[in-house]
């Protein structure tokens, strides 16, 4: 179902368009309060976010429900087929 690692941490990149590239290729990101992050993503289900602490536990269930969803964990992923110019998303 899915790859060996599912998620991946971004958290405190300067340049963080780079950063989000090279995390988002084949994985979900949970995002750690990068204000801006949205400026950046494909799409705003294609990262988890934790702006605040009292966010971790909500981010931890919707981790847990993409786990054994397939076809939702999928979903996050779809823009990676439907668009083939990742250089889009780099500033």
């Amino acid at each position: 179902m899915h790859k060996r690692f599912s998620y991946s941490h971004i958290k405190g990149f300067p340049n963080l368009s780079i950063a989000i590239i090279l995390k988002f290729l084949g994985s979900i990101p949970v995002v750690i309060g990068a204000a801006n992050i949205y400026n950046f993503v494909p799409s705003n289900s294609s990262i988890l976010y934790i702006k605040t602490v009292d966010e971790i536990a909500d981010v931890a269930k919707k981790m847990l429900y993409l786990a054994t969803h397939e076809e939702s964990y999928n979903a996050a992923l779809r823009w990676l087929t439907k668009n083939s110019n990742l250089s889009s998303f780099v500033i």
